[in-house]
């Protein structure tokens, strides 16, 4: 083929052909790594934060109830009493939210496996806060407290363990959330950074050509 016999509109239209196509394809990975980044970033925002906010929930209203078995233990008042089991109906309440949730939202073996560990300790903590409640309101104070120190305390800390460990693996899954939208980022400006070179290649090549 001989191209310089092309004539100039020739020239022209294949140059114009060319930089339409490299058009196509720049604006077609500029598309596919912002639905890539949204992707990574939407993951983020609607079950990562959830998940990790669900499980530091959980840890809070734990605390919650711990507190306010103490304040009933401490003081005989029944009107304080009775609003501290209030306080303990409450955190329960949340902490049924917050498992619904973490059901919604964790969907990985590892992470299902700790959440059905967090579900067991937690029904065991909760008899034994009513058995604990039982004998505060019955004012068996040194019954209530050996019942705390050797059967309920044990059964929070393994509560709280299991807690601590989702909380663990959802930190994990957020940094690996994050590490992956960095990866995604630098990938997508790494393509388009190219792509310009080579836009600004094929445009001195085409001047040239059509001259």
């Amino acid at each position: 083929m001989n191209i310089a016999a092309w004539s100039v509109r020739a020239r022209l239209m294949t140059g114009f052909g060319l930089v339409c196509a490299l058009m196509l394809v720049i604006i077609g990975v500029g598309l596919a790594s912002m639905a890539r980044i949204e992707a990574g970033l939407n993951y983020v925002v609607d079950s990562r934060v959830p998940a990790l906010t669900a499980t530091k929930n959980l840890l809070s209203q734990t605390d919650a109830v711990a507190i306010a078995l103490r304040n009933m233990m401490l003081n005989e008042n029944a009107d304080d009493r009775k609003k501290q089991l209030d306080t303990v109906t409450k955190a329960f309440e949340q902490t049924n939210d917050a498992l619904a949730v973490l059901d919604r939202l964790v969907v990985l073996p590892k992470g299902k496996e700790v959440l059905q560990q967090i579900k067991e300790a937690g029904a065991k903590y909760r008899e034994g806060q009513k058995n604990l409640s039982d004998l505060i309101m019955e004012g068996k104070a040194d019954e209530s407290r050996t019942f705390l120190t050797a059967q309920l305390r044990p059964v929070l800390a393994t509560y709280k363990d299991a807690i601590g460990a989702l909380a663990t693996r959802q930190n994990e899954l957020m940094k690996e959330a994050e590490v992956s939208s960095e990866a995604a980022y630098s990938g997508a400006r790494t393509t388009m950074i190219g792509l310009g070179v080579l836009a600004l290649a094929l445009a001195a090549g085409i001047g040239t050509f059509i001259a």
